[in-house]
């Protein structure tokens, strides 16, 4: 092949590549539109399985995230003076 028809058939690839980009961002934007619709449905042995998941790590969320509208368990308490 010459020079011209490698430039000319990457060229094409690179318009290819465009377009199945351009592509996949719409098929993901349709799917984010539809889960922010309807939501995401989880069968019962799947919902059972986060619920003991997030069971033996709700102690370990608490204390990463704590609520800042009440005093948590985890949070350190501020120095104080003692006579």
């Amino acid at each position: 092949m010459t020079r011209d028809e490698l430039c000319l058939k990457l060229k094409e690839q690179k318009g290819e590549i465009s377009d199945l980009t351009n592509t996949v961002w719409k098929l993901k934007r349709q799917c984010e539109n539809s889960i922010r619709k309807e939501g995401v449905s989880v069968k019962e042995h799947e919902s059972l399985e986060l619920s003991s998941l997030m069971d033996s790590c709700s102690e370990q969320f608490k204390c990463g995230f704590p609520d800042s509208n009440k005093r948590s368990k985890c949070q350190k308490r501020p120095y104080s003076k003692t006579t």
